[in-house]
C-alpha cells in the first residue's frame, strides 16, 4: 500500500491503483492542485500525443501545466473512456483506455485505444509512459488486462 499525503481525498493508505485513478480523475477536471498533490515534485510523465519543441516529456509540477496546455491546443475536444486499471506485482499500475475527442484545426476525429504504465513512490505519481501499443504497456506493466502476470519479452 502507498502511503498518500493531503488533502487529495485518499486515505492514509491508498493503493497505488487508487493514487492512479485520483489522478486521472483530476487530470480529466483539470484541477491542477489535485494534480500537483498528487505528484512528486521529480515526477516524470512520457507522452505520445503532442508534438512540438520540448514536448513528450514533462518533468515536475510545472510540467503537468505544460502537458495540460499542449494537449488542450493540439486538441479542439478531447476526453477519456472505458478506464481500467490494473495493478501489478512490481507496485506498477496498468491503465487501459481509450481518447476521444477532435484534432484542433484539422477537425479530424480521433479515437484510440491506449495505456499508461504508472510509477507511484510514497503515494505520489512517480513515473508515467503512454503506449498506444496497449501490448507493449502490459509487458512494460508486467500485467495483462486480467492481472495476469506477463513476462517481459527477451527479444524485445
Amino acid at each position: 500500500m502507498a502511503e498518500a499525503r493531503g488533502d487529495a481525498g485518499l486515505t492514509a493508505t491508498a493503493s497505488n491503483s487508487e493514487v492512479v485513478e485520483a489522478y486521472v480523475d483530476a487530470f480529466n477536471r483539470r484541477d491542477v492542485e489535485q494534480l500537483r498533490e498528487l505528484s512528486a515534485e521529480d515526477s516524470v510523465y512520457h507522452s505520445i500525443l503532442v508534438s512540438g519543441e520540448g514536448a513528450g516529456l514533462y518533468r515536475g509540477h510545472d510540467g503537468i501545466l505544460r502537458y495540460l496546455a499542449d494537449v488542450d491546443e493540439a486538441f479542439e475536444e478531447w476526453h477519456t473512456e472505458d478506464s481500467r486499471f490494473v495493478a501489478s506485482e512490481t507496485g506498477r499500475v496498468l491503465h487501459l483506455y481509450r481518447i476521444l475527442g477532435k484534432g484542433r484545426g484539422s477537425g479530424v476525429p480521433i479515437d484510440m485505444p491506449m495505456a499508461i504504465v504508472w510509477t507511484v513512490e510514497d503515494g505520489k505519481m512517480k513515473a508515467a509512459k503512454v503506449f498506444r501499443d496497449r501490448s507493449e504497456a502490459m509487458r512494460e506493466a508486467g500485467v495483462d488486462e486480467d492481472g495476469n502476470r506477463v513476462e517481459e519479452d527477451e527479444d524485445a
